[in-house]
């Protein structure tokens, strides 16, 4: 017979040691409180069973053999039923593993080709943005170069429209300072 204690399980006289569930080492609440709940329903249950099992037998031996012979159809009419039940479920289970095997063959599958989507989609975007990084490179390029020739036409300019001015007076208009007193200027 099972008894049942909430810091002790006997089983015909064993004692087995369960462990403190109702608080953890720091004081809070232990998740293996439901396990301690599921074995004590198990034991109830098993224990009720077996009152059953043996108040059975006391009235089986009393009756007749015709009385155990309807006892006994009974017991393999019920017997054949477990068996045809078991074997459905069994089959369900089955059935339920092998749908969700497909369910989550499925779903990495659409993951897998989304992933592949945006790696192709992330290679899509870095050449895009290496090429805008391009185009505008070149913009500067081209836009610094006409700087220059700005720069260049203006100095041209300016020596044309003033040839009589010295060195330190042309160097001032151009924002340049007088470089060892050669009068040239250079880029």
């Amino acid at each position: 017979m099972f008894l049942y204690h909430p810091d002790h399980l006997l089983l015909q006289g064993f004692p087995f040691l369960a462990e403190d569930t109702h608080t953890s080492s720091t004081g809070g609440y232990n998740n293996n409180n439901h396990q301690h709940q599921y074995q004590f329903r198990s034991l109830n249950g098993v224990d009720l069973s077996e009152r059953a099992r043996r108040e059975k037998e006391q009235k089986e031996e009393q009756m007749s053999a015709d009385e155990l012979r309807k006892v006994l159809k009974k017991e393999r009419a019920l017997s054949a039923r477990l068996a045809v039940d078991l074997i459905a479920l069994r089959d369900s289970a089955a059935a339920s593993a092998i749908e969700a095997e497909a369910d989550e063959e499925f779903r990495i599958n659409n993951l897998m080709r989304r992933l592949e989507c945006l790696h192709k989609e992330k290679g899509k975007i870095v050449l895009e943005l290496e090429r805008e990084e391009e185009m505008l490179t070149n913009n500067l390029m081209r836009r610094l170069s006409e700087l220059k020739r700005e720069k260049q036409m203006l100095e041209h300019q300016i020596g044309i429209d003033h040839p009589r001015l010295d060195d330190s007076s042309q160097s001032q208009l151009i924002g340049r300072p007088i470089s060892g007193g050669s009068g040239s200027s250079e880029l």
